[in-house]
């Protein structure tokens, strides 16, 4: 996904240090909404739209619907639940896309040495080795040709 998604130098180097997950919609056509945690601000980018959802309580646990192709979502996975760090709507260009990680993973970009972190369910082998846990999950249709 990093070469054929996110083909740019610069897009590379912004998603270092993230597990990277694609979820193909045409195959999961059923999702329709993802559930997190949200403690603390979540940065929201939509084509000509952006903001913050700020949770009425710590901890809320929220839907994101999934209204669009791509669909990026930041997570991070702490003892097994999902928190939302960010959710952008519709292709980014490479500023963009260093925009949304860089301010969706704020201070959570590198695990602190030592510390113990945990992936998530669908993460691949390579992403285990990044010692992260922070997932950026992109939701696209993924076109296979019929042979």
């Amino acid at each position: 996904m990093k070469t054929s998604v996110f083909p740019t130098k610069k897009a590379k180097e912004t998603l270092l240090g993230l597990n990277l997950v694609s979820i193909d919609v045409y195959k999961a056509r059923s999702l329709t909404t993802l559930r997190y945690r949200v403690y603390d601000d979540v940065v929201i980018l939509q084509p000509d739209n952006a903001g913050y959802y700020r949770p009425k309580t710590p901890g809320e646990e929220i839907s994101v619907g999934v209204p669009g192709t791509p669909t990026m979502v930041i997570f991070k996975v702490e003892n097994g639940i999902r928190i939302l760090k960010g959710v952008a709507i519709g292709a980014l260009n490479p500023d963009g896309l260093e925009f949304f990680v860089k301010t969706a993973v704020g201070n959570d970009e590198n695990p602190q040495a030592g510390e113990q972190t945990q992936t998530t369910e669908t993460a691949t082998p390579q992403a285990q080795e990044n010692n992260t846990n922070l997932t950026l999950a992109v939701l696209l249709p993924i076109f296979r040709p019929e042979y």
